[in-house]
């Protein structure tokens, strides 16, 4: 690749990125921020046993992490050792 098509492709990237970030950005906004679930998201938190109306903690995690609860001092093992509650 010579200079000039390196170049071309980065001022495109830029000029891209410059024209969507202001969609984009809202878009992902309205999504994170909407309490509304798609049908698929309700029947699979359905699935799971998770609330999606409610708040997550790895206390009420359906699966604990054994990461986690192996390496961290937030696990329930680690919890009873350390004082941690």
């Amino acid at each position: 690749m010579d200079t000039w098509s390196v170049a071309l492709q980065a001022a495109t990237v830029a000029l891209v990125l410059a024209l969507i970030y202001r969609p984009l950005g809202d878009y992902i906004a309205l999504i994170d921020t909407s309490r509304r679930n798609l049908r698929v998201e309700r029947g699979f938190y359905r699935l799971i046993g998770v609330d999606p109306r409610s708040e997550q903690t790895w206390r009420r995690s359906p699966w604990p992490s054994p990461w986690c609860e192996r390496s961290l001092p937030c696990g329930p093992a680690r919890s009873a050792i350390s004082g941690w509650t």
